[in-house]
């Protein structure tokens, strides 16, 4: 089974879809023109950071797993951040 990719970013905000551009297009019935708005800011803005974060989240755990690792004692308080940071990562990485 293929997986279809997402469309490539950084991604743009506009009111309608071409499909040989990389333009998210907003349709929310119920929402207002600023609404539309602060949604298609708030999606643009996750999707083209979301490598960056993940490629972070992952840099932080391996330094967190290596604290915990080198100095077991005095990184108990990380272990719960740790944690967190893994859920994120496993989620993040998830095929739906």
């Amino acid at each position: 089974m293929t997986i279809t990719q997402h469309t490539p970013t950084p991604w743009i905000i506009c009111g309608h879809h071409r499909k040989d551009t990389n333009q998210i297009t907003y349709v929310i019935p119920t929402a207002t023109n600023e609404e539309f708005q602060a949604n298609a800011t708030f999606i643009v803005r996750a999707c083209n950071n979301f490598d960056k974060l993940l490629a972070a989240c992952k840099e932080a755990k391996g330094l967190l797993d290596w604290c915990m690792r080198a100095m077991p004692t005095l990184c108990i308080p990380i272990d719960s951040s740790v944690a967190h940071i893994q859920t994120a990562i496993a989620e993040a990485e998830k095929e739906n």
